[in-house]
């Protein structure tokens, strides 16, 4: 087994080092006891832990809220805001089983849907598409009215995309539908995460997936092999450690081309707009820069916080793992999965202590306070935010941080004696002959966005936009992104869609009347 040279480590790597193996051991010897306590002695602790915690910090979780963290899987989650959900399989050419799900049609006018106070100082019902609209000083009713109206009182900020939807709800005011092709958007996770990732928000306004789904966009999810909904193999079971024998090569080498080519073929759609967050960014960037034949299949690349060659870690223990020869991290963490010790633990811990925690790991690791994220949010994010990685998927990006490079798979680390004495060279991502346009949103506050380096490796694009007090996360989750950043994602998807010929919505002539929806969601919200 390769180990690292002395002259690799300083003390303060060795500290860490020496931390981390300590953290480990306790942590596998806790889970061990836990495994064998009965599970009336589990229950007992954790409602022992829980009444401790409650001395310090009040639970103040509501109803939907607990109902939200529990809900089991994506169709659990938006069946509560009442959308319809498709679930597809894709079978990928090296034989992974990826689970895909879709949202095809906006909330129909008097759908039912559960209408619970999600914060204790907010009682109003849940509202519809127009909250977009409303920031913008603009009724939709107005505009239906008199769609002229709507360009004497847009804002700079998404004139261009409020235009183009007056234009289209005026021309869809007959009861005639044209036939199209129905404008796909796919939407991505990020790296140890799943696509309820998308589903999981706690306002309307917040819900991307839902406004897209509302204002006539096909919308779909997709799950990289291994995690919660792409974890089967038609030769190798997940128990197996060949079924975890794949890095962000095979990702962009079959996961993503294979999706796309699945979506398109169901749709009929000649191309479709890609939003991807975190890894999904990396993971698109990779693949359009492998496979030019995607580029056409891609109208539009949106990169929510992109991750291509992050400048690093805050925290000490990982950057003395990022340093480590590849065998010493699978003695770590195996050559199977990582973070199945976030999953137990969340299964055995109580939601409050659960979400404190992950909250304070997120503050030692990344240096986030997640300030921008409401608590109500984090309760129902936090227990939607894991799922299972390849070990070597976790090594390629201590790879491609040690490096500077976004670049392949290192089976041969530059530390090796073999790739020394072979002049060997790990091949880069050529992200530079990306054709696909693409647009770029990534936050001031955000550690693991390098923008300079990422302007260095690809082509320019259409559109840079910094928010600078947003973190990571807060591209998903914060309070305020539906004012940030969903303006010019909405503006940004009706100019590069109409190159398909898609200038109606279809939902238009479902919600002929935004006041009735406002009315029956009142009248729901009384009933409940």
């Amino acid at each position: 087994m390769e180990v690292p040279i002395i002259g690799r480590l300083n003390y303060r790597d060795y500290q860490a080092l020496f931390i981390a193996i300590v953290f480990l051991f306790v942590e596998k010897l806790l889970r061990g006891i836990t495994y064998l306590l009965p599970k009336a002695g589990v229950n007992y602790l954790r409602e022992e832990s829980q009444r401790l915690f409650s001395m310090l910090y009040k639970d103040e979780r509501t109803l939907p809220v607990k109902l939200f963290q529990h809900a089991a899987n994506f169709r659990e989650l938006v069946s509560y805001w009442d959308y319809n959900v498709e679930e597809h399989i894709v079978k990928t050419k090296d034989d992974y089983i990826l689970g895909l799900q879709r949202i095809p049609n906006g909330r129909s006018v008097g759908s039912k849907s559960m209408n619970f106070t999600l914060n204790p100082i907010q009682q109003d019902e849940e509202p519809n598409i127009e909250t977009v609209f409303k920031n913008n000083g603009i009724s939709l009713s107005a505009i239906r009215k008199n769609p002229n109206e709507i360009k004497n009182k847009s804002s700079s900020s998404s004139s261009s995309f409020l235009q183009e939807f007056s234009e289209s709800t005026s021309s869809s005011s007959s009861h005639q539908k044209k036939k199209f092709v129905k404008p796909v958007v796919l939407l991505y996770h990020g790296l140890m995460t799943c696509s309820e990732l998308w589903v999981c928000n706690v306002e309307y306004e917040n819900r991307l997936a839902c406004l897209l789904a509302d204002a006539g966009y096909d919308v779909w999810f997709g799950n990289t092999r291994g995690n919660k909904y792409s974890m089967k193999h038609t030769k190798f079971d997940p128990s197996e450690r060949k079924f975890w024998e794949y890095s962000m090569d095979e990702m962009a080498l079959y996961d993503l081309p294979d999706t796309i080519d699945y979506i398109l073929e169901i749709t009929g759609a000649p191309s479709l707009t890609y939003i991807g967050f975190s890894q999904g960014t990396a993971q698109c960037f990779a693949a359009l820069s492998i496979n030019s034949k995607l580029n056409k299949k891609i109208n539009l690349f949106i990169a929510l916080a992109p991750a291509t060659s992050p400048k690093g870690l805050r925290n000490p223990v990982i950057d003395a793992l990022m340093k480590l020869s590849p065998n010493v991290i699978y003695l770590f963490f195996g050559r199977k999965a990582v973070l199945t010790m976030a999953l137990f633990w969340q299964k055995v811990l109580s939601p409050p202590i659960f979400t404190k925690i992950i909250d304070l790991s997120l503050r030692i690791l990344f240096g986030w306070d997640c300030k921008n994220i409401s608590e109500a949010q984090k309760a129902i994010g936090y227990y939607h935010l894991y799922s299972c990685l390849s070990t070597k998927s976790l090594v390629h990006w201590f790879q491609i941080i040690r490096s500077r490079n976004f670049q392949m798979y290192d089976d041969l680390p530059p530390y090796s004696y073999t790739s020394t004495s072979l002049g060997y060279s790990c091949q880069r991502f050529p992200t530079l002959q990306i054709t696909t346009p693409v647009a770029i949103f990534y936050g001031g506050r955000d550690s693991l966005a390098d923008m300079n380096m990422l302007l260095k490796q690809i082509p320019t694009p259409v559109l840079m936009r910094e928010v600078l007090e947003y973190e990571h996360l807060d591209f998903l989750w914060a309070n305020d992104v539906h004012q940030k950043v969903f303006p010019d994602i909405f503006n940004l998807l009706l100019h590069y869609n109409v190159h398909d010929n898609i200038r109606n919505y279809e939902f238009m002539d479902d919600y002929q009347n935004y006041d009735d929806i406002e009315q029956d969601e009142a009248l729901d919200y009384s009933n409940n």
